[in-house]
This record gives C-alpha cells, sequence and structure tokens, in this order.
C-alpha cells in the first residue's frame, strides 16, 4: 500500500470515528460537525462516502458498531456451557448489556432507525443480525423445556437495552423523551425487528 493510499485509509477511519463520537453528543448530527471533529475538510466525506448515509453505512460495517463472539464469549461465565437454558439465556443477554454499555454510539444510531435512509437501515439491520447470530451460536442448543422463541427473543430484547441505555442520557437530538414517547418508539422499532426484509415475498401468497 502507497502512502497516498495509507493516508486516504486514515482518512476514511477517522471519519468513522467523529461520526461515532459526534452520535452521542446532545447536537443534531451533521456532515460538518463530523468533519470537524475529524480535522479534515467536509469534502473528504462527501468524496469517500458520498455524504452522511454512506458514512453511518460504514460504520454499520465497522468492528466497533456491533459486539462480536470473542468480546462475548469474554464477558459471560467460564461454566456457561454448563448452565440449563433459562440461566445461559440470561447470561448471553447481559454479556450483550454490558457491550453495548461500551457502544454509546451504537445505541444512538439503533434508536434513530426510524429517521434514517432505508438503504442505512438495512445497512444497520444487517450488522445487527450478524452480531444477534453470535449470540445465538454462544447461546448453543435449545432445551426442548425453554419454550421460548431464541431468536424473536435475542431481537426484541436488545431493541429494548439500547431504549434503556440510550435514554438514561442525552440522546443527539438533544431532546427530552417523556414516557408516552418512548413506548411509541420502542413499539416502531420492535416492528422494524419482526417485519420481513425488503424484497421478501411470502411464497403462500405469490401467485403464480
Amino acid at each position: 500500500m502507497n502512502q497516498k493510499s495509507i493516508q486516504q485509509n486514515q482518512t476514511r477511519q477517522a471519519l468513522v470515528a467523529a461520526l461515532a463520537e459526534e452520535l452521542t453528543q446532545p447536537a443534531r448530527l451533521t456532515a460538518e460537525r463530523v468533519a470537524l471533529r475529524a480535522g479534515v475538510n467536509k469534502a473528504l466525506l462527501y468524496r469517500y462516502f458520498g455524504g452522511l448515509p454512506g458514512l453511518l453505512i460504514a460504520y454499520a460495517e465497522s468492528d466497533g458498531f456491533m459486539p462480536k463472539g470473542d468480546e462475548l464469549r469474554a464477558l459471560l461465565p467460564a461454566d456457561v456451557h454448563l448452565m440449563d437454558a433459562r440461566a445461559r439465556f440470561v447470561a448471553c443477554i447481559q454479556s450483550y448489556i454490558s457491550a453495548l454499555r461500551r457502544r454509546p454510539a451504537t445505541v444512538q444510531i439503533l434508536l434513530r432507525l426510524h429517521l434514517l435512509d432505508a438503504e442505512v437501515v438495512e445497512a444497520l439491520q444487517s450488522g445487527r443480525r450478524r452480531a444477534i447470530d453470535e449470540i445465538r451460536e454462544i447461546f448453543g442448543p435449545v432445551d426442548p423445556s425453554f419454550e421460548v422463541d431464541v431468536e424473536l427473543s435475542f431481537s426484541l430484547l436488545i431493541s429494548g437495552i439500547c431504549q434503556v441505555l440510550g435514554h438514561r442520557h442525552a440522546s443527539w437530538m438533544g431532546e427530552e423523551v417523556d414516557i408516552e414517547t418512548l413506548a411509541l418508539r420502542l413499539s416502531a422499532t420492535v416492528r422494524s425487528l419482526v417485519s420481513p426484509p425488503r424484497g421478501y415475498i411470502d411464497a403462500k401468497t405469490k401467485k403464480p
């Protein structure tokens, strides 16, 4: 890799890092603020990412967006594999809470799915899905007596975790949120989790 490529890569990384920092600030997210925090010309944000939506997608694809298996395993008790399904499920969720507490930017961006473009939402949901797949793999086989839809439960609980963590401090919109509004937003997030992905067609209703 030549010097120019190294500098370009460093600029991209600086912009992604600046985005993560700006997401936690009590101010509206703008390209100007991200570029200023990264210490680069705003034009470079548009050159490398096409604007804020492209930068958000890059963040969703970065290692910092969601916890990976190794991190989650390190947060679990050493004897997790010996636990019954219920205790193992709780331990997995607790590890996820700990991991998300380290990611205030991720929490804030997941709270804002309803404000983002469809392409950005799709990238964020894909990143979240990969992370849920990792915790599902760690959880392991389901005991028949544990009558829970594990995949759906992980998705819904992680959504709830983001709501609780995110509204313990000021959001990027600098707003105060009442209980009713919080409940409505949680409902919207839940709907986004259980709705079929874009382009999905129910084979049962598809006409020949």
